[in-house]
């Protein structure tokens, strides 16, 4: 499963604001903690920095979480069926785009159809 991002705007986003909270689809998505979630940096690099430890959790409201905090289930072994929302949190000032191109990065992790 990956998200990708990207900023084509030419201002850089605020230091630490950087939240993606992916739902999964519950009836044909299992999330799978056998590896951990990948951050990869763009060819034009984002300029964030990343930490799988501290910059990922995870939900089992059906309701999307409204900020990183709110995301508190710690998933199960192996395959969570339980698991409706990743939350990702990379951490630092990403750039703004420029005549270089625009900075992007991708995040990564496996899921398995039920």
């Amino acid at each position: 499963y990956e998200i990708g991002v990207i900023n084509t705007g030419t201002l850089t986003v605020d230091a630490n604001t950087i939240v993606i909270t992916d739902p999964l689809p519950t009836a044909t998505i299992a999330y799978d903690n056998s590896a951990a979630v990948q951050f990869v940096d763009g060819a034009i690099p984002s300029g964030l920095v990343f930490n799988a430890a501290t910059d990922v959790r995870f939900s089992n409201a059906v309701a999307t979480p409204t900020s990183f905090v709110a995301c508190t289930y710690t998933p199960s072994a192996g395959v969570d069926n339980n698991v409706r929302h990743v939350c990702i949190r990379p951490s630092g000032t990403m750039a703004g785009a420029t005549a270089a191109g625009q900075p992007s990065f991708t995040v990564m992790f496996r899921t398995r159809v039920k």
